[in-house]
């Protein structure tokens, strides 16, 4: 049996961030459509899960319609130790000390530049100098 409630990070912050985009409490096996979902939402969940370091698409939010089954296909770019900074700025942002501060920035930051990189390469997929 599957447990009803969060068993790590990366769950809590998924939860977090469709209970925020979806406008509505939500548990970890919820239908991503009988929330409300649709396509601009997904796109919004896969936008604010790679601000904290985790990679997800928005066909996946689509294929998969639960946190549960989205979390397990999810990949993190980020250490999973940092998630906890993370999940703390999504519960309460004011309760966040500078060191965790410092690291959410760097994790941040990193993951911008990473789909910076991604969304700027020209088609055929070779960088600049190739």
């Amino acid at each position: 049996m599957t447990p009803p409630h969060p068993v790590d990070q990366l769950e809590q912050i998924l939860l977090l961030i469709w209970s925020d985009v979806l406008e509505t409490e939500v548990g970890l096996d919820d239908d991503f459509f009988e929330l409300g979902g649709d396509s601009l939402r997904s796109m919004r969940i896969a936008a604010n899960a790679a601000e904290v370091g985790i990679s997800i698409s928005p066909v996946q939010v689509f294929e998969e319609r639960s946190v549960r089954a989205l979390a397990r296909v999810a990949d993190l770019e980020v250490a999973p130790n940092e998630l906890e900074a993370a999940l703390g700025a999504l519960q309460d942002p004011s309760r966040l000390s500078d060191t965790d501060l410092e690291r959410l920035s760097a994790t941040l930051m990193r993951g911008a530049s990473q789909a910076w990189r991604g969304r700027g390469r020209p088609s055929g997929g070779h960088g600049a100098g190739s």
